[in-house]
């Protein structure tokens, strides 16, 4: 092997009780720039494979990943982790003890009963590392490495990362054998030295209702955006004419992961999401969506009396929602300076439901010049088609996808009048959707 391709760090360890700390060591070093082996697979007792002496030879740093319980069968003399640590010894190798979990050291009547290698092994200097000092405990680590590494690897500098990232979170035998209290904490740890620490904050942020089991998922996504010249408020103090009218339909399947479905929802139309009331703030909304109308033009809506507000979302916005195949009716109006709010409520057949069909229909104002409107998937969603329509002799219409980056412009299709994507079998994650501005065309 060409001294270029050989490894610079062989990591040791217990399979049972070891895997998850030496994974992730495995990531981060893997991801720093250098190069890494570990064994992913147990190996029997007395099957001690050649090749990971060779490996052990050739590297100059030897992590040893002492969890609990990972020293109780070094007492037999044909164990593999045993071998292992006694082969690194042997050929000088720099040794780092690594401390992980809830490993507790022998006192020195017990470590006089281990082979001596072993009790060589607990000589030498380790780390300890506690999830809350992840970043400082592998500062140490490297700061003892004697390897060189190869080059300061980023994660976007790097497609191979992505996939790397990729098959640690979804190695679904590694996530079961994760404690629940420290699956967070670890992941979090995991994310922020693989991708950096601004953007392993954001990914973190999107993975959280995934670790916190608070998640939902939909399927059969449709969505028809079709833009018209203008939107009719049926009121003389609002100028009509500063309004396009955009008509939306959504279909698709919600199938609820997190447990069923809230008895009450909200549907949201809304101008502000800082100034949203707080009584708002953690309730569940069904859907939303951004609301352009200019603040004067909100307030006369606000100022309306009450059945003049039901009036406008029922005959001017012309609001419906069916699950199920059954038509519901808001339960309550809210129209403020964060926009438009309608209360639902589900029958108790519904609720008792993990899957619920569901159709949206409605037609909202959106203010001319220069505007945009942002089609967004907030939820994990399977295979979802987009379009929007409009009349191509008054607008022009630039669509701006921004998916997952396996879905590419091969997946949408722009023609005058009509933009629209189709990501075909597959998933798509949340903070996806699609942006389109919208110009006049000048006459």
């Amino acid at each position: 092997m060409d001294n270029s391709e050989r490894y610079h760090i062989f990591i040791s360890y217990r399979h049972e009780g070891g895997d998850v700390m030496t994974r992730l060591l495995y990531e981060v070093f893997s991801n720093k720039g250098y190069r890494v082996f570990y064994d992913n697979e147990s190996l029997s007792s007395g099957r001690f494979d050649e090749k990971i002496y060779r490996f052990i030879e050739e590297c100059q740093d030897v992590l040893v990943v002492l969890s609990e319980g990972s020293l109780e069968r070094c007492q037999n003399e044909g164990d593999w982790f045993r071998n292992e640590i006694t082969h690194a010894i042997k050929n000088k190798k720099d040794i780092i003890p690594i401390f992980a979990g809830n490993f507790k050291p022998p006192s020195e009547e017990e470590k006089a009963a281990y082979p001596k290698e072993v009790q060589e092994l607990l000589s030498y200097h380790g780390y300890t590392i506690q999830i809350a000092y992840f970043d400082s405990a592998i500062g140490k680590i490297e700061r003892a490495l004697k390897s060189s590494k190869d080059r300061d690897v980023h994660f976007l500098d790097n497609e191979r990362n992505v996939e790397r990232m990729k098959a640690f979170l979804q190695n679904r035998r590694l996530m079961e054998r994760m404690p629940e209290s420290m699956k967070k904490e670890l992941i979090s740890t995991a994310v922020l030295s693989i991708m950096g620490r601004d953007n392993g904050k954001m990914v973190y942020d999107m993975l959280l209702p995934y670790l916190e089991k608070k998640f939902n998922i939909r399927t059969r996504f449709e969505y028809q955006i079709e833009l018209r010249e203008q939107f009719k408020f049926n009121n003389d103090r609002i100028d009509d004419n500063k309004y396009y009218s955009l008509k939306e339909k959504l279909e698709f399947t919600k199938e609820y992961l997190a447990g069923p479905p809230q008895k009450e929802f909200w549907v949201a139309f809304t101008t502000d999401l800082k100034e949203l009331d707080d009584k708002l703030r953690n309730a569940e909304f069904f859907f939303s969506e951004n609301l352009l109308i200019d603040k004067e033009d909100i307030s006369e809506l606000k100022n309306l009396h009450s059945e003049g507000q039901q009036e406008f979302y029922s005959k001017r916005m012309k609001v419906r929602i069916m699950v199920d195949k059954n038509f519901l009716e808001p339960e309550e109006l809210i129209v403020d300076d964060s926009g438009i709010f309608a209360r639902y409520m589900l029958d108790e057949k519904t609720v008792s439901d993990s899957a619920l069909d569901v159709t949206i229909r409605f037609t909202m104002p959106h203010r001319k010049g220069g505007s945009s409107f942002f089609a967004s998937i907030s939820e994990p969603t399977y295979s979802p088609s987009v379009s929007f329509s409009y009349p191509e002799d008054a607008v022009d219409v630039q669509m701006i996808p921004f998916l997952n980056r396996n879905i590419t412009a091969r997946d949408s299709s722009v023609w005058e009048g009509d933009c629209k994507f189709h990501a075909k079998n597959e998933w798509i994650m949340p903070m996806s959707g699609a942006v389109y501005i919208i110009k006049e065309i000048e006459e």
